[in-house]
């Protein structure tokens, strides 16, 4: 849980730098131009546009999105990749999109940015998840350049904790029935 408040209040930070000057209303987390990410499987309301008539467009946990509008009930969002525009209502289901600003490995995972700035956590519950496949994800992510924060002694305990032999997909068992 440490991870994820650290995220939000750096997400945080960052939209007060990044987009200081975004239209907001009250009562709506954000304004206007805001990077958001999903972070549910779902299905939205489909705003009508080119190509796009379809009274809702499923969006994946992890895709993000650029704020178009803001309401008390409604956050208007354009997302890429298939271009398309979508309705998100407030309060429904508890809420499933976030600001994007800073992301975990997790969530990046399938996309590319030219810059990544990736922090190396101590924390118990970060030596968990962290190993060299995790690290990895984060490394490959980058176009321009990549930097890690941290310890070089938390870079070598990531990189000799491989946690990939661990898994268990069940693959082998599925082929078999």
């Amino acid at each position: 849980m440490l991870f994820r408040s650290s995220r939000k209040a750096l997400n945080e930070v960052l939209q007060k730098h990044l987009n200081a000057g975004g239209e907001r209303i009250s009562g709506n987390p954000f304004r206007v131009g805001d990077k958001i990410v999903n972070t549910r499987n779902g299905f939205f309301p489909t705003v009508p546009g080119p190509g796009h008539n379809e009274p809702e467009t499923f969006v994946a946990n992890g895709e993000l999105a650029r704020v178009a509008a803001v309401d008390h009930k409604v956050t208007t969002a354009q997302l890429d990749y298939p271009a398309r525009t979508i309705k998100i209502p407030h309060g429904e289901g508890g809420p499933s999109w976030e600001l994007g600003y800073a992301l975990s490995v997790h969530k990046s995972q399938g996309s590319e940015w030219s810059i990544v700035l990736q922090v190396l956590d101590e924390y118990s519950g970060a030596k968990m998840v962290c190993s060299r496949e995790w690290l990895y994800t984060a490394l490959s992510r980058f176009t321009v350049a990549c930097f890690l924060v941290g310890r070089l002694t938390t870079a070598a305990a990531m990189i000799r904790r491989v946690a990939l032999d661990k898994r268990k997909p069940f693959l082998e068992e599925l082929i078999q029935q």
